[in-house]
């Protein structure tokens, strides 16, 4: 490689593309570039109540709760949805960090109203 100042860029998955430049002596000298690659991606830690609920990110299943996952860095929708029971959402930002970071997000499931109405109904018909 000719002596000068040259472009270094290194691209892995799931890492945070590094791109810098480094002076190059020439004449067959050996040298040696640190790279440390930053993670592209965050932790994601979903619980909810009751738990075994079904875990979607953009309507994508990717588990049940307890989880623990680890989406690459952006904005995303979480959907919970059980059996029986309301789903709930919420709207996390991953962000991609060099040490351990999760984002926790918990919700409660609530169940369907119309669950507890056709109980009733039910009661009343065998009363009657």
């Amino acid at each position: 490689v000719e002596p000068g100042r040259i472009a270094l860029s290194i691209t892995a998955p799931r890492y945070q593309p590094y791109a810098s430049s480094i002076d190059i002596a020439g004449m067959g000298e050996s040298q040696t570039v640190d790279v440390e690659l930053v993670p592209g991606w965050g932790t994601l830690v979903v619980d909810s109540v009751p738990p075994g609920a079904k875990v979607s990110l953009y309507d994508e299943v990717v588990g049940s709760t307890p989880l623990r996952t680890e989406p690459m860095a952006g904005t995303y929708r979480v959907e919970l949805r059980a059996s029986g029971r309301k789903p709930a959402s919420a709207t996390v930002r991953i962000e991609p960090t060099a040490r351990p970071l999760s984002r926790c997000v918990a919700m409660a499931l609530d169940p369907y109203e119309f669950a507890n109405k056709t109980a009733s109904s039910d009661r009343l018909a065998r009363a009657i």
